[in-house]
């Protein structure tokens, strides 16, 4: 996507914001393993969605369900608070990418995802791919030179054949990721 919207254009004004100014860095937000900042997201939602009137009522109290110091809870008008919401989202997103990589076996090549135990994903030391971006068994078929056998050698037509057709024999599908639990 190239052309950002104002609203996203937004948010990570904010987020960066929240870094720079409050010191609301990825240290900082890793300590959070609670869920507290997705708590604090969805309380500024929350308080987004309440009516005019319900709002004013409100002012000077904080919503249930919000984690930290009454002091820290800061509304101001829905679209803010939503923008809020959506920076504070992001934070908690980029920490459990972070946590993710640290727990990781392998990282996809092509997408950057944190393969985790048990996961399927195609092992290589070069290249590992996850579930998603590993190929199918089709693409024996349609590309086989763009396979290696076991000595890194490029893989024949007849090889990636035979490969295929053992693997449709033993129950599986063309569409099937090469993926594998190890």
């Amino acid at each position: 996507m190239t052309d950002q919207t104002r609203a996203i254009r937004d948010v990570i004004a904010e987020r960066l914001r929240q870094q720079s100014e409050e010191g609301f860095t990825a240290e900082h937000d890793d300590k959070y393993t609670d869920g507290e900042l997705a708590a604090a997201a969805a309380s500024y939602a929350e308080f987004a969605g309440y009516s005019d009137d319900t709002r004013k009522r409100s002012a000077g109290r904080v919503v249930t369900g919000w984690p930290w110091a009454a002091d820290w809870w800061k509304p101001k008008t829905r679209r803010q608070d939503l923008v809020r919401a959506a920076a504070l989202i992001l934070a908690d997103i980029e920490r459990l990418d972070r946590a993710a990589e640290e727990t990781a076996v392998a990282i996809c090549e092509a997408c950057g995802h944190a393969i985790q135990e048990g996961e399927a994903y195609l092992p290589s030391p070069a290249t590992p791919l996850c579930a998603e971006c590993a190929p199918t068994y089709q693409a024996l078929i349609d590309d086989p030179e763009g396979f290696v056998d076991a000595d890194g050698k490029p893989l024949s037509t007849e090889a990636a054949k035979a490969w295929f057709d053992a693997y449709i024999a033993a129950g599986g599908k063309p569409t099937d990721s090469m993926a594998r639990v190890d």
